[in-house]
């Protein structure tokens, strides 16, 4: 017959007496607590790794459109340039057209620019931050009832102790 794993909260692995100072339930909350704790940071690091992809693949795609406006901005500097020296050179239809086009460059420069400010957002792991705000006022909430607790037991003892003084 093999012996049973070690275990630091079973009944085994008390020394004799000591079971009788440990008040019954206490170990079964303990290990609770522990693996509640342990499943709730489990959630936070999935959480936090999931949108630090999300976030990856957005700055990809702000890098990319940004490369895109540099180049459509600097087609649009060489156009205008290249407009005006027409222009002054030959008075002619031509640069009328440079400059449309270099006008339709920046445009489109300024809708793409548009569409990265407007995805910048989801790059600041907003869920993350909301799950860990209601954590922490969970608990604060938490240790607000304990305290509440505290108080009505004190005050019962402080009443008790009132009335068998008084004769």
């Amino acid at each position: 017959m093999a012996t049973p794993p070690y275990s630091a909260f079973s009944s085994a692995a008390t020394p004799a007496g000591a079971a009788s100072r440990v008040p019954s339930g206490w170990a079964d909350r303990l290990r609770r607590l522990v693996l509640d704790v342990r499943l709730v940071a489990n959630d936070h690091i999935e959480l936090a790794v999931l949108e630090a992809q999300r976030a990856g693949q957005v700055l990809v795609r702000s890098i990319a459109a940004a490369v895109v406006i540099s180049v459509l901005v600097a087609t649009a500097w060489i156009s205008i340039v290249v407009a005006i020296v027409v222009w002054l050179a030959e008075h002619m239809p031509l640069p009328a057209a440079l400059l449309i086009g270099a006008a339709a460059c920046l445009a489109l420069a300024g809708g793409i620019g548009w569409w990265v400010v407007k995805h910048a957002p989801e790059m600041m792991f907003e869920a993350t931050l909301r799950q860990l705000k209601a954590t922490a006022k969970a608990e604060d909430e938490a240790e607000r009832d304990d305290d509440d607790e505290v108080k009505e037991k004190e005050q019962k003892m402080h009443d008790a102790t009132t009335r068998s003084a008084t004769p």
